[in-house]
């Protein structure tokens, strides 16, 4: 049940480039204020996301990504076109 408890925990953050120490440290304090104060962050680089970034935790998504913002005008665009 440990196991379960820490992955539940884990912050995974997704950008297009690395982040700085300062982006990573606003970025940790703004989702501890969130989700609370007992995350680990794990970060990863995907330049296929173009910008922005994707982060999870637990099962909630927030995903500010320039490549999903651009799926996403697609799709109206198609349907109002």
């Amino acid at each position: 049940m440990r196991g379960e408890e820490s992955k539940a925990r884990a912050a995974r953050i997704t950008s297009a480039v690395q982040l700085t120490e300062e982006e990573r440290s606003r970025l940790e304090q703004s989702l501890g204020r969130r989700f609370g104060d007992d995350l680990q962050f794990e970060y990863r680089v995907d330049d296929s996301i173009l910008g922005g970034v994707i982060v999870r935790v637990g099962d909630r998504v927030i995903d500010g990504s320039v490549a999903s913002k651009l799926a996403a005008l697609r799709e109206r665009l198609k349907q109002g076109g």
